[in-house]
């Protein structure tokens, strides 16, 4: 078993945040066995706070939906504001370019998908441990449909749930005017129904941007 140590010379620290309690576990006993690291696994971004607050590990890992929501952009940028010498990874399912970028835009230092073989996402995380500066930023294919920047708004509302009256609220339109767009969606995506265009909007990360963390 190979000791990695952290920037200092110490043992590196690592903290899993995965809502998925038996990966979590696993890769933490991954990183302790095989890796020789410190490491830790919580399911929440509370417990996340809640450690963080005692503890400055050097790595964050973690996934991006938490709880099948879309907060962990948010808690990445928080992380990177309140702490800002612990270095984030994302380990996560979404293996597509747009929500590759909004990690990298909200303080990520390197993205991993949950399919990339095991090796590789070690090597990544030793790199992020020794570097200066994020790595680069990985390519996936994206989405093949054009979306105007009102159509990538009212996809980031759907991808929460959102009604078309709720949609209307929170950007200021008609009714009406939010059932046009939903029309032109459908025929966009050449699906049947507005949750098929949910689905769509989840799954390739329009969700509505992180907002700023104040200290």
């Amino acid at each position: 078993m190979a000791r990695r140590e952290g920037p200092m010379g110490s043992r590196s620290t690592v903290l899993i945040v995965d809502d998925h309690a038996t990966f979590g576990e696993s890769f933490k006993s991954l990183l302790i066995q095989k890796e020789g690291m410190l490491a830790e696994a919580v399911t929440s971004i509370p417990a996340a706070l809640a450690y963080l607050t005692q503890h400055e590990p050097h790595l964050l890992v973690m996934d991006i939906t938490l709880q099948q929501r879309y907060e962990g952009l948010e808690f990445l940028a928080m992380v990177q504001t309140k702490w800002p010498k612990v270095k984030t990874v994302c380990l996560t399912k979404h293996n597509n370019a747009l929500v590759c970028q909004q990690a990298y835009e909200a303080g990520a230092w390197g993205y991993f998908t949950k399919t990339m073989p095991i090796e590789q996402t070690l090597l990544g995380m030793r790199q992020v441990l020794s570097a200066a500066e994020p790595l680069p930023q990985p390519s996936f294919k994206g989405h093949k449909h054009h979306f105007t920047p009102r159509e990538r708004e009212i996809l980031a509302h759907l991808a929460t749930g959102a009604s078309n009256k709720e949609l209307a609220l929170a950007l200021d339109m008609a009714e009406e005017t939010a059932k046009v767009h939903m029309k032109t969606l459908l025929r966009k995506l050449g699906v049947n129904n507005r949750t098929q265009v949910a689905i769509f909007a989840y799954e390739n990360g329009f969700w509505p941007a992180p907002m700023p963390h104040k200290q």
